[in-house]
């Protein structure tokens, strides 16, 4: 009996050390030893390996591919998912929520201003109001019936007067700051301080206004020119270019990114026509919706309606920039369905990671468990 026992005991042993050896092996084997995924990374780093992206099979899969290997379906992809990440919709609300509260204001300190340095020119003065009324289709009448009395006074009250009107139109002009710098994956430590903020928004808001005394002038100068069809058709252009020149300016005032003219072209040319066409045209659709809205809200259709407008004036921003983004940057190919992801993504995601070091001393390194899929 102890002989047997002794047998069986043996017996275990060289079982249990036979299973040792096969797990041992299949261990070494399988890829999954420390100094083996070490030297299978492409940075050098240690730790596991790096796995390989591969597409997906299936239709939603080729369909994925077909579109990053075609630029003329890659890049406009590339923009919106670019306008996802950013969370531009919520940017372009915040903007038109800031543009309801300031459009008053930054109206009413423009007229008060014209009253002072037109003083002796009324006509001119009208007309140079009346433009920028006319930037707010169908809600710009009832805003104009407020501006019938600008501010006024003593010295000291107008003065302090215009400058609360001023005060109070920089905020949509700020919200754009901020949303610009997003755009550009804009480190928060380069965020721009409370005075270069303000001082920014300023030279904005100036450059809007010269937009509308700009639009007034050459809208009289194409009026003499060349009257009927062909100044309209003038008329258009001159207003598309204008538009583009205004956006050219704005996305590279707006953020502290470095930006150069060509970079801010495209998106510009973008914003400027769409831009001049809802100009032209979305009047109709803010119609719509105020007369829409009249029977069951009564006068709170008019907050609607420019609620609306300048809700589709900040979506257009938003892409354009987002165009200059994607376009300087290359954030495209990218992919419809995550995993995999491609090098557009990693850039992409990499840069947002890093736009969140929020002081200069801070490092923010980003790394990836897989590699970029192939296109």
């Amino acid at each position: 009996m102890a002989d047997g026992s002794a047998r069986n005991g043996v017996a275990g042993t060289v079982v249990a050390a036979a299973l040792l050896a096969f797990a041992a092996t299949k261990t070494a084997t399988s890829g999954t030893g420390t100094a083996d995924e070490s030297a299978t990374r492409p940075d050098g780093a240690t730790g596991p390996a790096l796995r390989t992206g591969t597409h997906k099979t299936g239709v939603l899969g080729r369909i994925d591919l077909w579109q990053q290997r075609h630029r003329a379906t890659a890049f406009p992809v590339g923009v919106l998912k670019k306008f996802g990440d950013d969370r531009a919709g919520r940017l372009a609300a915040l903007i038109a929520y800031y543009g309801f509260f300031s459009v008053f204001p930054a109206l009413l300190a423009m007229v008060t201003i014209l009253l002072f340095v037109l003083k002796n020119r009324p006509g001119l003065r009208t007309d140079i109001a009346d433009s920028a009324v006319a930037q707010l289709p169908v809600v710009g009448d009832e805003i104009a019936k407020s501006l019938a009395n600008p501010i006024g006074g003593s010295t000291i009250g107008l003065v302090i007067g215009l400058a609360g009107a001023l005060w109070a139109g920089l905020g949509m002009v700020q919200a754009s700051q901020d949303a610009m710098n997003e755009v550009w994956a804009v480190e928060r430590s380069r965020y721009p301080n409370f005075i270069m903020k303000r001082v920014r928004s300023l030279i904005m808001l100036a450059l809007m206004g010269s937009l509308v005394i700009a639009s007034t002038i050459v809208s009289q100068l194409v009026s003499i020119v060349a009257p009927g069809v062909l100044g309209v058709v003038l008329l258009f252009a001159a207003t598309v270019a204008l538009n583009v020149l205004v956006f050219m300016v704005a996305f590279r005032v707006l953020t502290v990114a470095d930006l150069d003219w060509a970079t801010v072209l495209p998106g510009a040319a973008f914003a400027g026509v769409a831009y001049t066409v809802i100009q032209y045209f979305g009047g109709i659709y803010v119609s719509r919706t105020v007369n829409g809205a009249s029977d069951t809200y009564g006068t709170f259709a008019i907050v609607i309606g420019l609620l609306s407008w300048i809700f589709i004036i900040a979506q257009v921003t938003m892409l354009g920039a987002e165009i200059n983004s994607v376009r300087a940057t290359r954030l495209w190919p990218r992919s419809l369905f995550n995993p995999p992801a491609t090098a557009g993504d990693h850039r992409s995601h990499a840069a947002q990671a890093k736009a969140q070091k929020m002081d200069s001393s801070m490092d923010v390194d980003v790394e990836f468990d897989s590699t970029p899929a192939r296109v």
